[in-house]
């Protein structure tokens, strides 16, 4: 059969655009764009002048093992416009393949199936005792593996060792039996122009002292009546009766008048005003410590996940894997951010050590075996989707009926106004 005179030319484009399209579609294929959501800045608003050095080391070693695969990102968004951003990415259906998750956003967008349910990669490959279990936790919920630890931010405890000592304390490990701490605090307290603990150990940190669950059961209820909560509570009033009231702020400690003052990790080390400051302008010692009590150590953890919508499921595992669980890239972590690296076999080395010890403020402060008992000790948080709106709320009416001395009375009210915004 002969093709008509005149017919054989859109016969010919068309194939060629068939050929062209095939082409693209299996060049495509062969060398797949992964899209990454990161922000700019610290994730623990402390100053960081390095953003993107991690990122550009990632995907340089990426590359080294499949040079194939474009690593692209868009730069110059900021922390604080970055939820919004991921918003409305996922909403318009063009979500980055891979993303960084504040540990405040996790659960909102894991319970809106944001993620993709990673807990198969994790055993197949028996990877989650590489981190610390606090870390891990902070990437799951309902029982399900979303997202990887990339980066931890605990709380510790800094202490004054010259009052201490004033005061008979010679042992800083009896700190953490929080009977003693209380009474140590209050022994301190009652002398003139002294104070036991800076102000910013707040009641929440006295419940994770008793180990206190707070959010119980499926349904999550607060249990506002149970003897751990109240023996917190008992300890957050105390340490209130102590201070007299006053509040006891960072200034106070840097000139030696009170013993302890919880601090966050990356504002540590970045020694801004700690322990820089005290150590270079003060006639005092401090000490780091785990806070009082076991698995009471707040901390807040970023991690990465691969998005629900994401057709590239494999190669998103193998970068977040790289990314979070790679010996040498959490180990360059430790050098470039403020934070600390979810791996034990990482802050264990004498890398670490060194990077602990580099500035004379601080020697004989913290080492890497503290610092990894701190990890141990990171306490997990409740899962459910608004379970941070729920907790500021409950910050606000608890600290509210303190400062009003009628926090017994107000218990029930507080408890039964806070489950009915669960969800």
């Amino acid at each position: 059969m002969k093709i008509k005179k005149g017919y054989w030319i859109p016969s010919l484009i068309l194939l060629i655009v068939l050929l062209v399209g095939l082409s693209k579609s299996i060049y495509d294929s062969l060398h797949p764009t992964l899209t990454i959501g990161i922000y700019t800045g610290s994730s623990w608003d402390v100053p960081n002048s390095r953003q993107y050095r991690m990122i550009n080391y990632i995907t340089k070693k990426f590359k080294k093992d499949y040079p194939n695969v474009k690593v692209a990102y868009e730069s110059g968004i900021r922390k604080s416009d970055y939820i919004n951003w991921l918003s409305e990415k996922i909403v318009n259906g063009q979500a980055p393949d891979v993303m960084i998750i504040p540990q405040e956003n996790f659960n909102v967008f894991a319970s809106e199936g944001a993620f993709k349910n990673i807990t198969n990669y994790v055993k197949r490959e028996n990877i989650g005792h590489k981190f610390y279990s606090g870390a891990l936790a902070a990437g799951q919920y309902n029982n399900k593996q979303y997202a990887l630890p990339y980066e931890t931010n605990p709380t510790i405890l800094l202490a004054n060792q010259k009052l201490l000592k004033q005061n008979g304390l010679t042992d800083l490990n009896k700190v953490q039996n929080v009977n003693y701490f209380r009474n140590l605090c209050h022994q301190i307290s009652i002398k003139k122009n002294q104070y036991g603990m800076t102000s910013n150990y707040n009641w929440y940190d006295a419940q994770l002292a008793y180990g206190s669950k707070l959010f119980e059961g499926d349904n999550h209820a607060l249990d506002l009546e149970t003897p751990k909560v109240r023996a917190g509570f008992n300890l957050i009033e105390d340490l209130n009766n102590d201070s007299q009231l006053h509040n006891v702020t960072s200034n106070m400690f840097d000139q030696g008048s009170v013993a302890f003052m919880p601090l966050n990790f990356a504002q540590y080390r970045t020694h801004t005003s700690y322990p820089y400051y005290v150590t270079q302008n003060s006639n005092f010692a401090i000490k780091t410590l785990k806070m009082p009590g076991k698995k009471s150590t707040p901390a807040s953890t970023t991690c990465f996940a691969i998005s629900s919508q994401s057709r590239k499921t494999g190669i998103a595992w193998k970068f977040i894997k790289l990314v979070c669980s790679d010996k040498q890239v959490q180990q360059k972590l430790m050098q470039n951010h403020w934070g600390c690296s979810v791996m034990p076999s990482v802050i264990k080395t004498k890398e670490t050590a060194r990077i602990l010890a580099r500035d004379e403020s601080f020697k004989d402060s913290i080492s890497a075996t503290q610092l990894d008992a701190i990890l141990k000790d990171e306490t997990v948080e409740p899962k459910f989707k608004n379970y941070y709106t729920v907790l500021a709320r409950l910050d606000y009416q608890i600290e509210t009926a303190l400062n009003n001395g009628d926090l017994a009375s107000q218990l029930f009210n507080i408890q039964l106004n806070i489950n009915k915004q669960i969800q």
